[in-house]
């Protein structure tokens, strides 16, 4: 009986610490990193239909990617880099390659590869030129961030301010979109687009005996 209650109290230990695990960011609470204190709140409602286990984010119809918290404080110098360091080397094993950090304030404009443009001040799409995908962005407005990943990486989305909230307990407007790409578009090889072109000729030399019947 005693090895049976034993058991029982081990698992639910192991739950409660799982549950606790898969959170996003902890709401309210937060992380050190690289001696930097961060708060990161979950601001989600109505509009976050789904929480992925294996991203530890939201995923909603008004932007793209996972939602994975919002930070308070600035999304530079080091905000940003240590927000996505943490969430992704920290919390997971795997590698992933970041490159240099683009920045648009206002909500419209260009940085780099980097176009976003606001169709209000609290929502809008961004793009990335030069075959880049972005992973990660972070959208900034009063004194805290919402955090975004995006896999698989994407080479346009949409943006959403509705996570962040100031002190007064309103949605506000976009102070700057920051993105960080992780990776680069697959290009066909040209040998590739070689032997696609040979197929091509091949089916229309093989439907024409059929055209002429």
């Amino acid at each position: 009986m005693k090895k049976l209650t034993l058991c029982m109290v081990t698992l639910f230990v192991v739950m409660v610490a799982a549950s606790a695990y898969a959170l996003p960011l902890w709401d309210g609470g937060g992380f050190t990193y690289d001696g930097r204190d961060y708060t990161v709140w979950e601001r989600v409602g109505a509009a976050d239909t789904y929480y992925d286990d294996d991203y530890f984010g939201w995923t909603g119809g008004d932007y793209t990617g996972y939602y994975l918290g919002t930070i308070e404080g600035n999304t530079e110098p080091d905000g940003l880099w240590d927000a996505i360091t943490y969430y992704y080397y920290e919390r997971w094993t795997e590698d992933i390659a970041l490159s240099a950090s683009y920045k648009v304030e206002n909500g419209t404009g260009k940085d780099g590869p980097l176009n976003v443009v606001a169709n209000d001040p609290y929502s809008g799409t961004w793009a990335m030129d030069d075959l880049l995908l972005l992973g990660f962005y972070a959208v900034k407005g009063a004194d805290e961030f919402a955090l975004y990943y995006v896999d698989p990486a994407e080479q346009e989305g949409i943006w959403t301010t509705r996570h962040l909230l100031t002190g007064g307990a309103t949605v506000p407007g976009i102070s700057h979109f920051s993105a960080v790409p992780t990776t680069q578009a697959r290009v066909p090889e040209p040998a590739a687009l070689i032997w696609l072109g040979f197929g091509l000729l091949g089916l229309a030399g093989a439907s024409k005996p059929f055209l002429k019947k």
